[in-house]
């Protein structure tokens, strides 16, 4: 069984949902960039998320979906094992 995904992911799925040039980017990557993989981004940055205010939070979304959009798959899965972020743990 596949657990839940975390608030943050929810709340990065929002950000994704709600930026329409950001969703196609991620729609028409040749592979899936997980969620986990941006919020991982996101902690090399912030490593305490809750303080981003909302259009902050929405900016460091942007950027890290660049990472990785533009990092290899191996490079998201170690970074994102760093912080707890394995495939187990979200989408």
């Amino acid at each position: 069984m596949r657990k839940p995904r975390s608030i943050t992911q929810e709340a990065i799925e929002s950000v994704i949902n709600g930026n329409a040039k950001l969703r196609h980017e991620l729609a028409t990557e040749p592979r899936r960039t997980r969620l986990r993989w941006i919020e991982a981004w996101m902690r090399v940055e912030h490593p305490t998320l809750d303080a981003l205010t909302p259009e902050q939070f929405a900016r460091e979304v942007d950027i890290a979906a660049l990472c990785a959009m533009r990092a290899t798959e191996r490079e998201n899965e170690q970074l994102a094992a760093t912080y707890g972020l394995n495939e187990g743990s979200g989408a």
